[in-house]
């Protein structure tokens, strides 16, 4: 939520750093010990927002990513 508040923020430096925080936390996510089938309402949520930044206020590679990731997981 806060990376979707950045971008949205109106400044370009804001909606970079969004970017950078974005891309950091999508590995933290995937690569949590935790994170198992069945996934749990917090997680699913995570993805839902991270899906949305992805796909819609990020850059070429966040978009592509996006649909990579999808199809790894």
């Amino acid at each position: 939520m806060i990376t979707i508040g950045m971008s949205l923020g109106g400044s370009s430096r804001t909606h970079d750093l969004a970017v950078r925080i974005h891309d950091e936390l999508r590995w933290q996510v995937y690569s949590s010990k935790t994170f198992k089938h069945p996934a749990k309402l917090w997680e699913m949520q995570t993805l839902l927002l991270r899906e949305v930044f992805d796909k819609m206020m990020a850059g070429r590679h966040q978009h592509e990513m996006a649909f990579t990731v999808g199809i790894l997981v």
